[in-house]
């Protein structure tokens, strides 16, 4: 009985071997796949960490994006303004500058008719000597008439202050001397 027994056993081991070795090959295949699995789920959480890391790296860059974008439209807006300020002073320089063209214009034409005036004023102040020597020989009918005539002449400055009138003749006469 023993020898059928050990005998027995020897053909059931032979038989089971290499279903044995097949089950030993699935176990370690197993192990390897439950490694290479848990590997796996290892890089998907590693991945997943990087994937939410990125989303909120996404999050914080589009933040940032529409901060820019509306610096730069504020910017824009007060670029526009200063344009506009710009052209706005520019032409009220231009409107400054005709109209200081213009007064000097009238500053030339005033100058000359003060010079006029003032050599008038010159004329008719003191008499030149050939004025004396020429009125000494007018009759009197002559000398009424050109009373009248130098009248007349003044009669056009009649609204010239006397005392404005003494002050510039003063005045020419310190700076001529």
């Amino acid at each position: 009985v023993a020898a059928s027994e050990a005998s027995t056993r020897q053909e059931i081991s032979k038989f089971l071997q290499p279903r044995v070795q097949q089950l030993d090959g699935v176990a370690i295949s197993g192990a390897m796949e439950t490694a290479a699995l848990d590997s796996l789920k290892r890089q998907e959480a590693q991945i997943s960490r990087e994937l939410d890391q990125v989303v909120a790296d996404l999050r914080e860059v589009e933040a940032v994006r529409v901060a820019t974008a509306r610096r730069v439209s504020e910017l824009e807006a007060q670029q526009e303004a200063a344009n506009t300020r710009a052209a706005d002073i520019h032409a009220e320089a231009e409107k400054a500058q005709e109209h200081a063209d213009e007064l000097a214009g009238k500053a030339v034409v005033l100058r000359q008719k003060a010079d006029e005036v003032d050599r008038k004023l010159r004329s008719m102040a003191v008499p030149s000597p050939e004025d004396q020597d020429r009125h000494k020989q007018m009759s009197q009918a002559e000398l009424v008439k050109e009373y009248r005539r130098l009248k007349q002449d003044l009669e056009r400055y009649r609204h010239v202050n006397e005392k404005a009138v003494d002050q510039y003749l003063a005045f020419e006469e310190e700076h001529r001397h």
